[in-house]
């Protein structure tokens, strides 16, 4: 067939897959399960930052992954619609029938004229001919040529067309293949296109958050590729001053994490160990333990530093088995999409630990943790509250909806109380997403830093618990955050007083009309800007917080 020839076969078959796809459309709708899901795609346009498109055509795109890769499904709408279509349409459609769309992990080899291009399946290593009016204007951005894409493709019996969105990111098929394992019921199955399938269809709204690190880069430490490496094992007797050099640990439960802050010289001698001193960042490895059950995991950033760790770990551990290569290697923004996501994940258990900033991290992040109060403030400090262990206070890094710190009830008297509170303006809200988690999304909203967020939501639910029977200043709950916390705070503030201000503003505008607190009279503007106006824990609050795991 010449290049003409191919080109009209192309474009009748686009104009025929325009048809077919209303069809599934229509058919989708009507099918209660793939509604449900069709319209849950949409409602992700409430809350999310992309254009209305995005999400009308991702939702058509779900219905069409599951009309146009399975051929039942295609002949039952071909046996329905066969007299109303034209014929071209039922050419089209029954070709489709015999050779159904599937879903296609490619790069592109070479763009070629009148919008061909030659592409690479990176699941099968298969070589195709590919016609996209879509594709070539993907193509041509610097930002987005390079990376892999992901549609549904389907063969016109010359070449293949593409069907749906063209997505993108810069994933190899490893990540993929890890991430699609996550979902699978059989994890150890290599990735291929019928599995690819069949994760998509079952998990489509899960799976396709993978859009929201489309554009994210690779990260790179000097001549290493940084990623999120992970290998688990088991040792029943364990000390950390075998391993020599100096670790900094945190406790948390049943779990212990430590972080080398310094080696020793005997380490210069293991594999990689020479770039212990030249290129520590790259060589900072981790380790948790559960002490109840000898179950432990080593995590490292970089190839090299996983190899030297071992190494370490075997030479006082020489019965210990550890593979050349972790069992997880997956690329930085896959690593920090899992993170945000509730899914079952191969260090599940030491998730809350892992993500515990240790004191040498804190201090490099956040600066020093001390801040003096000056004399003209002593007057408000609230020394009757107590002051939360170093282990408590790692505690204040966790979402207030996965607290080990607060327990809370969220039963009907809790919620009535709020909404006697708010006049029931929330209630929908509360019902939706739970009490901790609604007014943490409302310290996130104001203060937009997510850690800063849940620090001082922590912060504030102790210091209310404690304290917060009696009148007291806004002020003086703000310098006892600053006390708490002034690394961290004092991180995204220039000023104690910026912070106290600001603080104070959330707490009168935000805090008191969702009833977490009462306010004794209706403040100033001056009253305001400097915290000086007085509040106290409402009946609410002290219905939700039942107590302190302290």
């Amino acid at each position: 067939m010449n290049k003409k020839e191919l080109l009209q076969r192309c474009r009748v078959f686009e104009q025929g897959y325009v048809e077919v796809g209303q069809l599934i459309y229509d058919w989708g709708n009507a099918s209660k399960g793939l509604k449900e899901t069709h319209d849950a795609v949409l409602a992700l346009e409430e809350e999310g930052d992309q254009p209305y498109l995005y999400y009308e055509v991702s939702a058509f795109n779900y219905l069409l992954s599951h009309g146009l890769t399975e051929a039942k499904v295609l002949k039952r709408l071909l046996n329905k619609h066969e007299e109303t279509l034209d014929i071209e349409t039922k050419q089209v459609l029954t070709h489709m029938m015999e050779h159904p769309a599937y879903w296609s992990f490619f790069s592109v080899v070479e763009a070629l004229d009148d919008d061909f291009f030659t592409i690479k399946d990176l699941l099968s290593g298969e070589i195709h001919q590919l016609y996209s009016t879509r594709l070539l204007s993907l193509a041509k951005d610097s930002d987005i040529g390079n990376k892999h894409f992901l549609t549904l493709v389907y063969s016109n019996g010359e070449c293949l067309q593409t069907a749906g969105v063209l997505r993108f990111n810069a994933l190899p098929v490893s990540d993929l293949s890890f991430f699609c394992s996550l979902f699978h019921h059989k994890a150890d199955t290599a990735l291929n296109g019928a599995m690819l399938k069949d994760v998509i269809k079952a998990h489509y709204l899960e799976f396709f958050k993978l859009d929201t690190i489309s554009f994210a880069p690779e990260a790179i430490q000097g001549d290493e590729t940084i990623k999120q490496m992970w290998q688990p094992f088991t040792l029943k007797e364990f000390d950390i001053t075998d391993l020599g050099g100096e670790w900094d640990t945190v406790e948390l439960g049943n779990q212990i994490k430590y972080n080398m802050v310094e080696p020793d010289e005997t380490m210069w001698s293991l594999p990689k160990g020479e770039f212990l001193f030249s290129g520590f960042l790259t060589m900072e490895g981790m380790l948790v333990r559960d002490v109840k059950t000898g179950a432990m995991g080593l995590s490292t950033s970089t190839a090299t530093a996983y190899i030297f760790n071992s190494a370490l770990l075997k030479r006082s551990y020489p019965n210990l088995f550890l593979p050349e290569k972790p069992s997880v290697s997956i690329s930085i923004p896959l690593a920090s999409l899992l993170m945000e996501m509730d899914i079952e994940v191969p260090w599940s258990h030491f998730k809350k630990i892992i993500f515990t900033p240790h004191k040498a991290l804190k201090k490099l992040l956040y600066g020093e943790d001390s801040y003096i109060v000056p004399s003209d403030d002593k007057t408000f400090e609230l020394t009757d509250c107590p002051v939360p262990s170093l282990e408590l206070q790692s505690l204040f890094f966790q979402p207030l909806e996965e607290s080990d710190l607060f327990v809370f009830d969220e039963g009907p008297t809790t919620l009535s109380a709020f909404n006697a509170l708010t006049g029931g303006k929330f209630k929908d809200e509360y019902f939706e997403v739970g009490l901790p988690t609604f007014i943490e999304e409302a310290f996130v909203e104001y203060f937009t830093h997510e850690t800063l967020s849940y620090v001082l939501a922590n912060s504030f639910f102790w210091i209310l618990f404690h304290t917060g029977k009696d009148w007291l200043n806004a002020r003086s709950y703000a310098i006892e955050m600053l006390k708490l916390m002034p690394g961290i705070i004092l991180h995204h503030y220039e000023k104690p007083e910026h912070f106290i201000s600001d603080f104070s503003l959330f707490t009168k505008k935000i805090l008191s009309t969702r009833g977490m607190c009462s306010l004794k009279a209706r403040p100033l503007p001056y009253q305001i800007e400097y915290g000086l106006y007085d509040i106290k824990g409402s009946e609410a609050f002290y219905s939700l917080v039942e107590g302190v795991n302290a």
